[in-house]
């Protein structure tokens, strides 16, 4: 590959459109102070070939963006095997960083790659270097050059490894060592098959020769016997399925034994039956019993108007003594509301006198008041008539006092209205009780009924009492003796069970031994048919 035209603009260092010819130059050198963008030159090279620069991480492009510039360009024109190439990418800012996504690759006017990918692909194919050799081999990164020069003998020998990858020559090292190894283990493989193999010579192919001919001779003795083996083996079979039979009978027969405990088990069956049948009678029985108790019950009165009937008499007797203490205390309340009259009236008595004497008094005032003013030779300013005397000073009564005596006249004769006021209420309330204790009285007697005589009530009630206690007895009888008929009938069904069980197994033991004619079960007796059989 060789560079022939390098044109960049706003590529780092090159904000404006910058040309380099390599046309005519086989040897070529870029100097100049530190800044004015010689291994730039080199990144946009190495740029528009493959999308990034050696000094930077390959997914970053935004800083090769000039300062201040959202668009970078670059396009390198170069020769492979004498065939001219343009390749040209452009660097966009974005929001969040930079885009190379648009790139071309041309020959000749024809495109052949329209996009960063298919760019970087193109060249790789073209040139035989990825980004890695290109770097390694072409390209020497910035840095490692003078980092090759200061370095030690053994430093730089591991960076020229590094930088030229000559670790693949150790990889190969490893791949033949294996490679090796494997072969020498496939010769001693090889060896160890020899090695058995060893005792294939022609004397041995000779004497087994002679063996297999031995061999076919006696496998035509053993054909010629063979219908005579065949039938000696039919004779063992049938023999060894005669003689299984009859270790099987024996085996049978061994098993067939009278089981423990047989008895006494045909009584515990009939003894359980008898007293499930005991049980249920007695069920029934006590039914009777209980249904007689229920039907005296039924026949007798009800026990609830019995007791509304004795209630009523016991209401009956309470009212009666608290109508003749009403009555009394209403004939005591009518007193009191005439004693209570009688002070009313005093009380105003003593009220108009008090009014009297305060009036008096006020005149008296009057009267004295105008007997200051008068002037003997005076006309009088109540009568008009001419004073020939003063009349003589008599003092008057105490207006005060009366005042006071009134508003006592007026307190006391509130009182006895109040008191005459709240003896009539107590009166007629007394009156209100008595009338509602009648009332109820005549309810009670007509609601006494058919049982207007206590002592009868309270005797049919002592019958409902005892018939309940009996019918409560006789349920109680009744379910106990359910309870009893339902144990023994559990007790009964678990005592056929098992006559079931004993019964199957005997019935099992006598179907194994049923090819030797064992005698016919009379199915009455357990025990016996189990004798019969053994």
């Amino acid at each position: 590959m060789r560079p022939t035209r390098l044109q960049l603009q706003g590529f780092t260092a090159f904000r404006d459109h910058t040309e380099v010819d390599f046309a005519d130059a086989d040897l070529f050198a870029l100097t100049g102070p530190t800044g004015a963008g010689k291994s730039s030159l080199i990144d946009a090279m190495v740029f528009a070939l493959y999308g990034c620069v050696p000094r930077l991480d390959r997914k970053m492009v935004a800083p090769l963006l000039s300062l201040g510039k959202n668009e970078a360009r670059v396009q390198l024109d170069f020769t492979v095997g004498g065939v001219a190439y343009t390749a040209a990418r452009v660097v966009r800012r974005t929001k969040t960083g930079a885009t190379t996504k648009e790139a071309r690759l041309e020959s000749g006017g024809v495109v052949l790659a329209g996009n960063e990918k298919e760019l970087t692909e193109a060249v790789e194919r073209l040139l035989g270097l990825n980004f890695e050799h290109f770097t390694t081999c072409v390209v020497l990164p910035q840095g490692k050059f003078m980092k090759l020069l200061h370095a030690t003998g053994s430093d730089r020998q591991d960076l020229l490894v590094s930088l030229l990858d000559l670790g693949l020559f150790e990889r190969m090292a490893r791949l033949a060592s294996l490679r090796e190894r494997g072969a020498r283990q496939r010769a001693e493989v090889a060896g160890t098959l020899v090695e058995k193999l060893a005792f294939a010579t022609e004397e041995a192919l000779a004497t087994a020769t002679v063996h297999v001919a031995e061999l076919v001779a006696l496998r035509a003795e053993v054909d010629a016997a063979a219908p005579e083996l065949d039938r000696l083996r039919d004779v063992q079979s049938a023999a060894e399925a005669q003689a299984a039979a009859a270790a099987a009978q024996v085996r049978q027969l061994e098993g067939v034994a009278v089981p423990p405990g047989l008895d006494d088990h045909a009584a515990e069956v009939v003894e359980a039956r008898d007293r499930a049948s005991g049980a249920d009678a007695e069920v029934e029985r006590c039914a009777d019993a209980a249904d007689g108790a229920l039907a005296v019950l039924a026949a007798l009165p009800d026990r609830g108007a019995l007791e509304a009937a004795l209630r009523a008499h016991d209401e009956q007797a309470r009212l009666a003594a608290e109508r003749e203490t009403a009555a009394e205390l209403l004939a005591a309340r009518a007193g009191a509301v005439d004693q209570a009259q009688v002070a009313a009236v005093e009380a105003e008595v003593v009220l108009a006198e008090a009014v009297a004497a305060v009036e008096r008094a006020q005149w008296e005032h009057r009267a004295h008041d105008v007997a200051g003013s008068l002037i003997a030779g005076e006309p009088c300013p109540v009568c008009q008539q001419l004073v020939a005397e003063l009349p003589p000073a008599v003092a008057p009564g105490d207006v005060e006092a009366a005042r006071q005596a009134k508003r006592a006249a007026d307190g006391a004769v509130a009182a006895a209205r109040t008191g005459l006021q709240s003896a009539i209420r107590q009166q007629e309330r007394g009156q209100a009780a008595l009338e509602a204790i009648a009332a109820r009285l005549t309810e009670i007697r007509g609601a006494l009924g058919e049982w207007p005589d206590r002592a009868v009530a309270a005797g049919r009630l002592a019958e409902v009492t005892e018939a309940e206690a009996s019918s409560r007895c006789a349920g109680e009888a009744a379910s106990a003796a359910r309870r009893a008929a339902i144990n023994a009938r559990k007790a009964a069904q678990a005592t056929e069970g098992r006559d079931v069980e004993a019964r199957r197994a005997f019935d099992a033991v006598r179907d194994r031994v049923a090819a030797l004619g064992p005698p016919v079960a009379e199915r009455r007796d357990l025990e016996a048919d189990w004798v019969a059989l053994a």
